[in-house]
């Protein structure tokens, strides 16, 4: 490394300490109005957020409205089906008892017939039998002679029609009573045909019945859980978003406690230093050779190996020099170094934004110097701050440099979540 000196200032004057406490008020003054802001806004996102829970369920709600329309469309639909089937059920009932009264009619009318027929047979056997007297009356008249023989077989022959007489007429009165008991045989059968078809319609009905009222009960059902689940899943969210409000509220107000115990450790140390300054007035150790020497030194090597900097050793007060023209080509506060990687930290009482500025010009001119030397190390930046206000923060780390604060009588490192430190 190149040679060092290590210039000597002046202390502070008690002017300038009492506009670094002026300065630190203002600054505590900032960060409270900062903070109001940040919490305006949160409501204000909290409201927002309140807001659309609440259209979601307006929406839900309205969709829920429009399917219970739609299931009821649906259950009227059904109802028109069952009520369809009813009638088709009684216009076939309808049908079968016509057809019934048809085969009643058509054994009636064969009944008829039969009778009829027995009638007809009668009488004809009711001519042949006046015609067989007729005759027995001629022969009687042709043939008085054989008139006892004739008289014997006409006796005879009427014994014997009387007797087929009634004999057909057994037979026909047998028919007739075969014909009512078939008749009433067929009745019977048919009215318990229509029972037991009345009995199956009825269970048909009661069962489709039963089935609609099941669906229905079913279908209201579904929808009412649905709807309970709905409205559980909604109040989860807004309990979810009341939890996160909350939860961010109380990270805020600890943050903003922290900053505020931060500040007050700043200041008690800023006195300190003041005291410190007062009784050494007439000493040539100045207050920001201290803040290098007490403060930021101690440690820092380590709290760079603790973030995964693989660095070996530290020289404070590097002035790096051209070896042509002997002119400074930067001026690094602290320059820790490894076998890879170099880290140039700026150190300030306050960092400001122009500080950041500097420093990376700094860092440009630091690259160029390495570069002349064959130098192919990887060139980071810090800058280290006793006061650091939440705006210097953020250009620190929009920068690509590590963010060195005070906390008490040591330094901390602020290294964000998604930060990516910039490389030379």
């Amino acid at each position: 490394m190149a040679d060092m000196t290590i210039q000597d200032e002046a202390p502070a004057s008690p002017a300038e300490i009492w506009a670094i406490l002026r300065e630190s008020a203002e600054e505590g003054k900032q960060r409270q109005a900062e903070h109001e802001k940040r919490m305006a806004e949160y409501d204000e996102a909290s409201k927002r957020r309140q807001a659309d829970a609440d259209e979601k369920n307006k929406r839900w709600w309205a969709a829920h409205k429009k399917r219970m329309v739609k299931y009821d469309e649906e259950i009227k639909y059904w109802r028109g089906e069952y009520e369809k089937r009813m009638a088709e059920f009684a216009e076939e009932g309808k049908q079968r008892q016509a057809r019934v009264e048809a085969d009643i009619e058509r054994w009636q009318a064969e009944r008829d017939k039969r009778t009829a027929e027995a009638e007809a047979e009668n009488k004809r056997w009711q001519a042949e039998r006046d015609k067989r007297a007729e005759e027995s009356k001629r022969r009687q008249t042709d043939h008085e002679a054989r008139m006892a023989e004739a008289a014997e077989e006409s006796k005879q022959r009427q014994a014997k029609a009387e007797a087929d007489i009634e004999r057909w007429q057994e037979e026909r009165d047998k028919r007739m009573a075969d014909a009512e008991a078939e008749s009433k045989q067929r009745q019977a059968r048919v009215e318990a045909n229509n029972e037991r078809w009345q009995a199956a319609h009825e269970k048909r009905m009661a069962e489709a019945a039963e089935e609609s009222k099941q669906r229905l009960e079913k279908l209201i059902a579904e929808f009412v859980e649905e709807g309970k689940q709905r409205q559980a899943k909604a109040e989860a969210e807004i309990e979810r978003w009341q939890a996160e409000r909350d939860k961010r509220t109380a990270e805020a107000e600890a943050e903003n406690r922290r900053r505020n115990e931060e500040a007050a450790k700043r200041q008690n140390l800023l006195e300190w230093h003041m005291a410190t300054m007062r009784k050494n007035m007439g000493s040539v150790e100045n207050s920001f050779g201290r803040l290098v020497e007490h403060i930021v030194i101690p440690g820092i090597l380590e709290k760079f190996k603790e973030i995964g900097l693989e660095l070996d050793d530290y020289d404070p007060n590097e002035k790096p020099k051209d070896t042509e023209t002997g002119r400074i080509i930067a001026e690094v506060d602290i320059l820790l170094y490894g076998k890879e990687i170099v880290l140039a930290v700026s150190v300030k009482a306050k960092a400001v934004e122009k500080d950041i500025v500097e420093h990376i010009r700094q860092m440009e001119h630091l690259r160029e110097y390495a570069n002349g030397k064959g130098d192919n190390r990887r060139y980071y930046g810090a800058v280290a701050s006793a006061i650091m206000s939440d705006s210097v923060h953020a250009q620190v780390i929009k920068a690509g440099f590590y963010a060195v604060e005070q906390t008490g009588d040591t330094m901390y490192i602020a290294v964000p979540q998604k930060f990516k430190p910039r490389e030379w």
